[in-house]
């Protein structure tokens, strides 16, 4: 990247709804590469442990500079990976469950909070779209500021009965 951080109108975007959409990260090469690669595999998971050349792409994901510049800005110096790659929507009962994530009973670990104009974020989840979708294409649902939320999720809101004009399927 270059430039020093992330402009005001991204740190807002961030802080209000709890995820940052940053589009054309890759080539339309590399995400060729990488769904000719899931495609001829019969797995969906453990991509990093594929035999080389296979698993190159997917560990060349993980070392991407604007993917790396964007978790300096957002956790810090000194991040880690926490959980191994995975295709998205491919675990039994993964589509159409309830909610995942969330913070109750109260955990600090995931925590989010910016004070005195400085962020702390424990836990970040990047995501990388490997096909265009239109708004309410079905895919990935974000469930704005949800990060931030002091009170317990409505039982409606987390089984999905009402959205509460929260949820929402971006164009990505």
């Amino acid at each position: 990247m270059d430039r020093e951080c992330m402009s005001n109108e991204e740190n807002y975007a961030f802080d209000v709804a709890g995820y940052l959409h940053v589009p054309g990260v890759l080539s339309r090469a590399q995400v060729e590469e990488v769904n000719a690669l899931l495609d001829a595999s019969t797995r969906n998971e453990g991509m990093l442990g594929w035999p080389s050349p296979q698993r190159d792409a997917f560990r060349d994901l993980l070392v991407n500079p604007q993917l790396v510049w964007y978790l300096n800005q957002i956790m810090g110096h000194g991040f880690r990976l926490d959980q191994a790659p995975r295709l998205l929507g491919a675990r039994e009962g993964e589509i159409g469950g309830p909610l995942t994530g969330g913070d109750e009973p109260r955990d600090p670990s995931p925590a989010y909070y910016l004070q005195n104009g400085r962020r702390s974020c424990q836990a970040l989840k990047a995501i990388w779209v490997l096909e265009d979708v239109e708004e309410n294409d079905g895919g990935l649902v974000v469930v704005q500021a949800s990060h931030k939320s002091n009170v317990q999720t409505p039982q409606e809101l987390a089984d999905g009965t009402d959205e509460m004009g929260l949820v929402k399927q971006p164009t990505l």
